[in-house]
């Protein structure tokens, strides 16, 4: 790729032979930092998340993490604490953010360039310091300095005794597999999809599919992880195509019947059928796979909230609000017990809930549901992600059944505009809540 941007470029050509010439692990960082195309290309697939360029250099990134990692190992052993700089242009908007996240913690997409000196840094110049990709920082306060006409953000980088850090980093790994030396293969694709990039997320499991050998165990995976993400895009009859086929891989390569790969298949299996409104068929599927993580995993567990919370969905669509209370219930106080407190799991939850006391007409109790959920939302996802438009549809619909029509229109214009940014345009939830806001228009 690199060859093709730069055909023109006598010096950019000689260097690209010379990377495959010489390239080696130990000399990565002095090539994503040399002034080349090398490190442009990688700085821009990893700002616009292009998905066949960070796949294609996928070993440079891993070696570029390595090497820092055991640089910082040398690093700790002879120096204390250090104060380093970046210059950076933020719009007004993503300043407003920082500054309603003081306190919080942020991190980075790319390998984050700073510098030992303020002026330097200032003008964009050559930075000395390097961050690894994803590297954690409490962000302590943002103020305005009158004297240099800036604002200044101070940082501090997480270390492994950070409570909030140990948290958030113990749930992300047992969601992405892996352990602390690397993530899983699939790791990247589920990142995507958790995000709601949903486009790339699916082209990520389509290219590592099309590299995998057939009795690799990742096929399996590849196909489950392609049926979540149809399925989250509304394609349900393609996504039980995957998810059964994922089925029948993980039967012959783990040869049993019960496993708890097999049991979250049947768990999505579930979910799709509740959207497709075959409520006993995603009854029998979930409960298959209750049965399956309730003698297999720990009492309080993660993916036994997953199967308690859409048994209860499934029991408020059949119009058994009691039923789906219990269940609802049941997921949020086990949710609570084993994710951290921002964490989007206990946000959907919190929605799922509102909607039976919606259903129930206890107005009040819905909307202190929804809003605890929303400012959840808020806190821990991008504000595009389609979780946050789901939230405001929810507020939307109490203030529907409540008569308060200005309100109510207000929020699901807003669910509107996130839903045509994260989803495609045949998705039956743009459809569903075109014709919502067409409906209070005309009362």
């Amino acid at each position: 790729m690199c060859k093709e941007s730069y055909a023109d470029n006598p010096y950019e050509e000689a260097t690209i032979r010379e990377f495959e010439r010489d390239y080696h692990s130990q000399k990565s960082i002095w090539w994503y930092t040399r002034d080349s195309c090398l490190y442009r290309i990688l700085n821009k697939a990893l700002r616009l998340q292009d998905i066949d360029l960070l796949f294609s250099m996928r070993f440079l990134i891993k070696d570029i993490s390595q090497q820092l990692k055991d640089e910082h190992r040398k690093f700790v052993k002879k120096k204390g604490v250090i104060r380093v700089y970046r210059g950076q242009a933020v719009s007004t908007e993503e300043m407003n953010k920082l500054r309603c996240g003081e306190g919080q913690l942020i991190s980075f997409n790319n390998f984050l360039s700073t510098s030992l000196n303020k002026v330097e840094a200032l003008m964009f110049a050559r930075q000395e310091v390097l961050f690894t990709l994803g590297s954690v920082f409490r962000l302590e306060n943002v103020m305005f300095d009158e004297r240099e006409a800036l604002w200044c953000a101070r940082l501090t980088l997480c270390n492994e005794d950070d409570q909030d850090m140990k948290e958030m980093y113990e749930h992300q790994k047992k969601s992405v597999g892996g352990g602390d030396e690397q993530a899983s293969l699939l790791s990247l694709g589920f990142l995507l999809a958790n995000m709601g990039k949903y486009e790339k997320a699916k082209q990520y499991y389509t290219r590592v599919l099309d590299e995998l050998n057939d009795d690799d165990m990742n096929v399996a995976e590849c196909y489950q992880r392609l049926g979540e993400v149809s399925a989250s895009q509304g394609e349900y009859d393609v996504a039980l195509d995957h998810l059964n086929e994922a089925v029948k891989l993980y039967k012959k390569f783990q040869h049993a019947h019960d496993t708890l790969d097999i049991g979250y298949c049947y768990y999505w299996i579930g979910r799709v059928y509740l959207h497709k409104e075959d409520y006993e068929t995603a009854l029998s599927y979930l409960n298959k796979d209750l049965a399956i993580t309730q003698a297999k995993l720990p009492a309080h567990h993660v993916e036994t909230a997953w199967t308690l919370r859409e048994i209860g969905n499934v029991h408020y669509y059949q119009g058994d609000n009691d039923s789906a209370l219990s269940y609802h219930q049941r997921a949020l106080v086990m949710y609570k017990k084993v994710l951290p407190p921002t964490h989007s799991d206990i946000s959907g939850s919190l929605t799922e809930t509102g909607h039976v006391y919606l259903d129930k007409k206890e107005y009040d109790r819905a909307l202190d549901y929804h809003n605890q959920s929303l400012q959840m939302h808020r806190k821990s996802l991008p504000p595009d992600h389609p979780d946050v438009a789901t939230s405001y549809h929810s507020i939307g619909r109490v203030y529907e059944d409540k008569n308060d029509l200005t309100r109510a229109l207000e929020y699901f214009e807003k669910c509107l505009v996130i839903r045509k940014k994260s989803l495609p345009p045949s998705h039956p939830y743009i459809q569903s809540v075109s014709d919502v806001i067409r409906r209070v228009k005309s009362k």
